[in-house]
């Protein structure tokens, strides 16, 4: 099988196609290859229900919502640990442990979860991975076969992988993870709109406060008044949303 992407650059291309004739020259020779039986497992083990207590690893997503996703995961019953913002050695550990042909942000993923797995941090006979799939045509949706590849290769096989996506699991075998997540929908609009609300007041605060205090000309007393309102305003907000 020969993979093409629809891009510019054709020089992926004629390495895949030199790759291919090199590959079958062995074959027009009439070369015999036999399959050997290497005995190591082919892929990760599933995350039964007995594996509910692992500590689940996920990648970075973004700012701001790395920090509410262990406190929603939590309410579910699991400890969710996100990993940091990813580096050169998460890429360069990626490079070594993936496929090189897949994208950067792939790279990434794959190399800051070995590289915390590898760490001595984590005991990964009580640990986990943790991926979101799309279910579409993005190679998103193949980033758990990747890592699971990856975790194979790295003598990690007892390290289940779950899929976490809204609706099927991909045929992931996980039947240890099951989420409500109509059960979280409430308090994950509630976070997201206390960052909302905090997000407002810096904005406020360093973008629109300087044209509200020329347009009205309002006095740095006013200026001060109004800012404390707004904090006290915000911080109500915050506690309201806070509370059982």
């Amino acid at each position: 099988m020969l993979k093409i992407d629809d891009v510019n650059n054709i020089g992926s291309l004629r390495l895949r196609v030199r790759s291919l004739v090199e590959s079958t020259k062995g074959s027009d020779q009439g070369t015999k290859y036999q399959v050997q039986k290497s005995g190591k497992p082919w892929t990760t083990k599933p995350f039964e229900k007995e594996d509910k207590e692992r500590v689940i690893l996920a990648p970075y997503f973004a700012e701001g919502y790395n920090e509410f996703l262990p406190t929603i995961f939590g309410l579910a019953g699991y400890k969710l640990v996100p990993m940091p913002m990813g580096t050169q050695a998460d890429a360069e550990e990626g490079l070594r442990s993936a496929n090189n042909d897949i994208c950067y942000p792939a790279t990434i993923v794959v190399g800051s979860l070995l590289r915390a797995l590898k760490s001595g941090k984590y005991d990964l006979s009580k640990t986990a991975v943790a991926i979101t799939q799309t279910g579409g045509q993005c190679r998103a949706s193949n980033y758990y076969s990747l890592i699971k590849n990856a975790l194979v290769a790295a003598g990690m096989s007892q390290v289940p992988v779950i899929s976490v996506a809204i609706g099927p699991d991909q045929k992931n075998a996980q039947p240890g993870f099951t989420i409500k997540w109509s059960a979280l929908i409430r308090p994950t609009l509630e976070a997201f709109d206390i960052l909302m609300s905090v997000a407002s007041l810096t904005v406020f605060t360093f973008i629109s406060l300087p044209m509200y205090q020329d347009l009205l000309a309002r006095t740095d007393e006013q200026v001060h008044d109004f800012i404390q309102h707004r904090k006290e305003e915000v911080t109500r907000l915050v506690l309201q949303g806070l509370r059982p």
